[in-house]
């Protein structure tokens, strides 16, 4: 199976897997699975970090691309097909790395790996 990881998803794998649903840490583990990490998660954790100070450890966005290497995820740049797919999207959801994220999961054929029922209207494929 060929998974896209949520930010947060990502983020609990890394700092607080105990918070993943069995389903989604068993996916993630399983090492026949193929995990995508977005181009938009990291710029979702930076601009947080950035909102936020102290949202993350100082040099965990610096480590982001070793980590993502660490654990064999592919990272899945944003391209002009994505960003045209997420904009024209008819769910009324406004936040734009959710959007992106649908989007590559429609065009890359993925399933998303995530809990955030907000995805349901995308008529995309959920693991959680």
């Amino acid at each position: 199976m060929n998974l896209l990881l949520d930010t947060h998803v990502a983020l609990w794998w890394w700092t607080e897997p105990e918070l993943l649903s069995p389903a989604a840490g068993a996916a993630i583990a399983d090492r026949a699975n193929t995990c995508f990490f977005s181009a938009a998660s990291g710029y979702e954790l930076a601009q947080k970090q950035r909102w936020h100070p102290g949202f993350l450890p100082p040099a965990f966005l610096a480590a982001l691309p070793s980590l993502v290497a660490q654990e064999d995820w592919l990272p899945l740049p944003i391209t002009l097909p994505h960003t045209l797919r997420a904009g024209l999207f008819h769910p009324p959801h406004r936040d734009l790395f959710d959007r992106l994220l649908a989007a590559q999961t429609v065009i890359e054929d993925l399933t998303l790996v995530s809990c955030d029922d907000k995805f349901s209207p995308f008529g995309i494929r959920l693991l959680w």
